[in-house]
């Protein structure tokens, strides 16, 4: 895997699968050998499932932005 596709999320790597056009789902993996720029990934995929890998970093954003703020609402 491209080492850009995998992203820290609180210092564990993530790799975010496509659900849907516009939809992600973070998954965390297990890294193993690192080789030219390649990741190996040894847990948290499937060989079938497409990930993000340009714009991984940009999907990170958009998680952590819409968890901005959570929790702190008064009702």
């Amino acid at each position: 895997m491209d080492e850009p596709a995998i992203q820290r999320v609180e210092g564990k790597p993530f790799a975010f699968v496509k659900l849907a056009n516009d939809l992600f789902d973070a998954r965390a993996v297990t890294l193993g050998a690192k080789y030219d720029g390649r990741l190996e990934v040894l847990a948290g995929l499937k060989p079938e499932e497409q990930i993000a890998v340009s714009h991984a970093f940009a999907v990170k954003s958009a998680m952590s932005m819409s968890r901005l703020g959570a929790g702190c609402a008064d009702d």
